[in-house]
């Protein structure tokens, strides 16, 4: 309809433009014949007549398509009506048959009022009917059987309605069956403890799976799965208190290798994804908490490799550095880097597994004892999933199998909790073994209230960081390779203790009864390297077999090295008593214990190693020993000992006391500069051979024993304290060593209260002051010249 096809842009003012504009408006909206217009850009529009036109046509669609839906509606109606009707019409005297064959054949005894019943009618599928005599033949009026029929007929189950509650909206027999629970009894099985039940199974929870929902074994009390099964579980499934027996599943040759499997629980979004690539060395340092930053930022679980060496597990070789993280958000981790990585930035490998969006239960199930010996039955691969109420049960036999078994598995995932997992473990020979808990890759797991004493281990792990154990009863927490932060507090240890091969951080263990073992020690492989503390707290040790407990950080059965340098770790142990044992003899406590290998390697010495707070109520002796004179030392670096409110009941003998081990042949080419503080110890001896250490003090002590070196010795400070009885067995005790002319390290005393007992040679000392000698018919040896009340009053070798 445009006349001037001006092309002028819209806005114009031109006249030609507002005439072609109002020639067109005036017929979109008058024309009574036309559906379109053009406007003056020649895009084609709607007039008014094509928009009522095109609203009619959609009007009269809904219409149909609302028509057709209440037509339907309407039918159902008449056929509820219909059987309604027939069900009210269908009483009266009632004749039984079991067949409708049956009844055909006796139409001579048919009432003449009443109904004919028919228990299994083969006309009509087997189905309950009634039918109404009419002659010699029978009308037929209504199926009771029929709801049955339609669901048992294809996609009946479908096609059924049911409004569960008077206000609930009305959903097929198949949604309420199988979007809010699968129960594996749909798919037949057996469920008596016989026979397999695994084929029920693996479509229940595939079924699952496949729509999300949870899975229940109601009404199941116990049931048979084949040791191999390798179900795949997606959804949380609630066992309800069932028993599993195990089918099958003994093994030729049991191996770490391959093991037979009964559910692999994991997440199919959220799989693990390797990446390689640089990071930013400054977020590579030791203590970093972005270690993965750029390649994985979370949220989930990481594993970070790089090529920083590490001893491997026969220490004859080296293989790569690694540590798992669980990465929070804005690419935050849990627990930092535990070493300096910088040197390897330019390439590190990272795997991950972002963490699931919902939270996976599996709970309240047994497992019994049986001859399979090659057996996983949980392997874990998705995060932020809980175990609950999960028992292996002792099967009454006493068997002891030669078994390789890890009950329940970890790979790669963090944000696990295991709530009230209790087990009798599994028994084995000598040459292999089983795990009741198993983790190879994890971080931020917590264990609570687990018990497991017996068998040859409750928890094996390579590869975490961030495990919490808390209120446990086990006989073994084993961190092979790479185990970093690990902490167990609460409940008891028994046997064996918290062991580790090689890692970094923190090992704590806390509020602890130790029955019969050490707290922490090292593994006999990967050589006990550890770049962080090994704590231990508030806990008290029992060992009714001895008269002597484990040492409690024990780093001397199995010494510390490897083919490369490693780093030892720091020690601090404070607040240990002793329960129990012997009180016919004097047993000895010895916190802390770390002892190089063998001559040539090279182990870094601790920063610090601590004892505070060490008592028992029964006899013994103290003790601690530290492998100062063959310990390495970086440059500038520092090695801190302390011992601190000590209070043993029994005075040492030449093999107890605060010592260290014999020089190897070859001498570490550096040492670390050492302090030693001892501070309100009864009942110390102290021996140190090292020539080079720069100050010993010992404060409000007392004191059996303090022997340095003739040679260059350091600087000994005795303060407030007594020199009491000597260590037994042994004779004169030089107290100190002599003062070089030109050198600040000597021997002093003041305000010592000093026993009368002639072994104790004093003459070595440089300055005295307030030292008391007691009366007695036996005096010390006090330096030439110096009388008892220039010690008490004041002296020293110099003007």
């Amino acid at each position: 309809m445009t006349t001037y096809h001006t092309g002028n842009p819209l806005g114009s003012q031109d006249p030609r433009d507002l005439f072609d504009s109002s020639e067109n408006l005036d017929s979109a909206v008058n024309t009574q014949s036309e559906d379109t217009w053009q406007d003056r850009f020649g895009k084609p529009r709607k007039t008014w007549h094509g928009i009522e036109k095109q609203a009619q046509i959609d009007i009269d669609a809904s219409a149909a398509q609302a028509t057709a839906l209440a037509e339907g509606y309407r039918d159902e109606a008449r056929d509820a009506r219909d059987d309604a009707r027939a069900a009210a019409g269908a009483i009266g005297p009632l004749k039984f048959y079991d067949t409708y064959a049956q009844a055909m054949g006796d139409a001579a005894n048919w009432p003449t009022e009443g109904l004919i019943e028919i228990a299994r009618d083969e006309t009509r599928d087997g189905a309950r009917t009634r039918y109404r005599p009419n002659g010699s033949a029978l009308d037929f009026v209504v199926n009771l059987d029929q709801l049955r029929l339609d669901l048992l007929a294809a996609g009946g189950a479908e096609r059924v309605m049911v409004r569960q509650a008077v206000d609930a909206q009305v959903r097929s027999v198949a949604d309420v069956l199988t979007r809010d629970l699968i129960n594996p009894r749909m798919y037949g099985g057996h469920w008596d403890g016989v026979g397999d039940d695994t084929d029920a199974m693996m479509k229940a929870h595939t079924l699952a799976n496949s729509r999300r929902v949870p899975v229940s074994y109601a009404g199941i009390s116990k049931f048979c799965v084949q040791a191999d099964a390798r179900i795949p579980v997606h959804t949380s499934v609630d066992f309800c208190g069932s028993r599993m027996i195990i089918l099958g599943g003994v093994e030729a040759a049991p191996s770490f290798d391959r093991f037979n499997t009964v559910f692999i629980i994991s997440d199919p979004d959220c799989p693990l994804v390797s990446v390689t690539g640089p990071v930013l060395a400054s977020n590579l340092v030791r203590g970093s908490i972005f270690p993965t930053r750029g390649l994985f930022d979370g949220h989930g679980y990481a594993k970070l490799t790089c090529a920083l060496q590490v001893p491997d597990r026969s220490k004859a070789g080296t293989m790569d550095y690694s540590q798992s993280f669980k990465v929070n958000r804005h690419s935050t981790v849990s627990h930092p880097l535990s070493t300096n990585c910088s040197a390897h930035a330019a390439s590190i490998k990272v795997e991950y597994r972002k963490t699931s969006n919902t939270q996976l239960l599996l709970k309240s199930i047994s497992l019994v004892e049986g001859d399979w010996n090659n057996q996983r039955v949980f392997q874990i691969e998705r995060c932020n999933t809980v175990i609950s109420g999960f028992s292996l049960l002792f099967n009454g036999v006493g068997g002891v199998y030669d078994n390789v078994c890890e009950i329940v598995v970890v790979n790669d995932a963090s944000d696990i909790r295991i709530d009230g997992y209790t087990t009798t473990g599994r028994p084995t020979n000598k040459s292999v073994g089983s795990y009741c808990l198993a983790i190879y890759g994890g971080a931020d797991i917590l264990i609570n209230g687990m018990k497991s004493i017996t068998g040859w281990g409750s928890v094996g792990s390579n590869n975490v960081n961030g495990i919490y154990f808390k209120d446990c009863i086990l006989n073994r927490v084993d961190a092979h390779s790479s185990g970093h932060n690990i902490f167990v507090d609460g409940g008891e240890l028994h046997d064996i203790g918290i062991k580790y091969g090689w890692g970094g951080g923190l090992i704590k263990a806390s509020n602890l009864i130790l029955y019969g073992c050490s707290a922490i020690s090292t593994r006999d492989d990967y050589g006990g390297l550890f770049y962080g503390t090994l704590f231990v707290i508030g806990c008290a040790s029992s060992e009714a077999k001895s008269i002597s407990i484990p040492v409690v950080v024990d780093c001397e059965t199995n010494p510390i090295g490897a083919v490369i340098p490693i780093q030892a770790p720091n020690a601090i142990v404070q607040g240990i008593s002793r329960i129990g044992g012997s009180q016919a003899a004097v047993g000895e406590i010895a916190p802390i214990a770390i002892k190089v290998r063998q001559s040539g390697d090279i182990v870094y010495s601790p920063s610090i190693v601590s004892v505070k707070g060490v008592c028992s109520s029964e006899r013994w002796r103290f003790s601690m020993r530290l492998d100062w004179m063959n310990f390495s030392g970086n440059t500038g670096s520092n090695f801190i000992v302390e011992v601190l409110d000590v209070s043993a009941t029994h005075g040492a003998l030449p093999t107890t006391g605060v010592t260290g081990y014999a020089a190897f042949g070859i001498q570490p080419t550096s040492r670390a500069a050492i302090s030693i503080l001892c501070s309100n110890v009864r009942n110390i001896a102290l021996r140190c051979a090292r020539e080079d250490v720069p100050i010993i003090r010992m404060a409000d002590c007392a004191i059996n024993e303090v022997s340095v070196p003739q040679t260059a010795p350091p600087r000994l400070l005795i303060s407030g304290g007594e020199l009491v009885s000597p260590t037994e067995g042994l004779g004169v005790l030089i107290v100190g060593a002599p003062r070089l002319s030109v050198s600040r390290n000597y021997t002093s005393m003041q305000g010592v209260t000093v026993s009368p007992d002639k072994r104790w040679d004093l003459s070595k000392v440089a300055a005295m002051s307030g030292v008391l000698v007691e009366s007695g018919t036996e005096q010390p040896i006090l330096p030439a010249g110096v009388t008892q009340l220039q010690a008490l009053n004041g002296w020293r070798q110099w003007s």
